[in-house]
Order: C-alpha cells, then structure tokens, then sequence
C-alpha cells in the first residue's frame, strides 16, 4: 500500500526509509524491515519496503494521513490517545568530553557534502563517545536527516549506548 508521499534530498533513501519507518512506529525494529528498494522515476523516487506481517497489519489499521506532516506531528492522528503515544527510552551510558563536541561540530561542515553545493541543508550526526563524528545525514527537511541518521544506525553494528 501507499503510505506517504514525502519531498527529500535524493541521498540514502534507503536510510531515510528504516529511519522513517521506525520513527513513525511503522515497524518496532529494523529486524521488521526485509527488504527495500529504490526506483527513480521520471516524476520523483519511488521506495518499496518489505515489512513483516505484523508491521504490515498494523500499518493497514493505522492508515494515518501525513498531511501537514512538517508541523507539529499531529496533523492527520485519527484519535485523542495518539496524542500520549510513549516514545522508546533511549539507553547511553556515554560519557562525553564538551571538547568532543566543540571538535565534532568544527568537523560536521567539512562531511556535508550537500551544504557545500548548496548552502542550505540540515545535517544529523552521531557522535561516539570517544568523540569520533561516525556518520553524518543531511537533507533538505531536519526531520529527514534526523531519520535518514536512525536508519543508518538501524542498519549497522554501531554501539547505540556508547554515542
């Protein structure tokens, strides 16, 4: 089924996909998540999942429009008690030096490749605690880039507890 039609930067869209998924409550881990594909197409990208049976009936119950979807996130909830959905909690035990930071945000323009060309996109990175900047997402939409980021980490052995 069709689900979302979405404006997004042209790069790891298969990111965005895993991340979007999860952090919309499509599928509850990337486990779920069997395969995916990107097609270009003459009007824009099309990207087909292959999502478990379980996420699948749940995402058909929950037909939830993305209208507006830039907003406030409330935009098309079908009900009161979506409103109180609990995010997961996020475990780190991370330790991290301000100089990490400091050194990781001095670092974060030379990886986006996209701002250089452009001069206008958002970036989400993942900082180890050993203050390594391990990956870097960029989009034309913050919350895209945030999601192409969780997909990324989604789709690695990255340490999520130790960044």
């Amino acid at each position: 089924i069709s689900h979302a039609v979405m404006l997004a930067t042209p790069a790891d869209l298969d990111d965005f996909a895993i991340g979007f998924s999860l952090s919309e409550g499509i599928v509850d881990s990337a486990s779920e998540i069997y395969g995916v594909d990107v097609e270009a197409g003459a009007n824009g990208v099309t990207i087909k999942m292959e999502i478990a049976t379980a996420a699948f009936a749940r995402l058909k119950t929950r037909r939830r429009t993305l209208a507006g979807r830039t907003g406030c996130g409330l935009c098309g909830i079908e009900s009161l008690g979506e409103i109180m959905r609990m995010p997961q909690p996020v475990h780190s035990h991370a330790i991290f030096d301000p100089a990490a930071f400091d050194a990781a945000f001095a670092t974060l323009v030379t990886r986006q490749a996209l701002l250089r060309d452009t001069g206008a996109t958002h970036a989400a990175a993942w900082l180890r605690a050993d203050g390594a900047l391990a990956f870097v997402r960029e989009d034309v939409g913050r919350h895209n880039a945030l999601d192409k980021l969780a997909g990324a980490l989604a789709s690695t052995n990255e340490d999520t507890e130790r960044g």
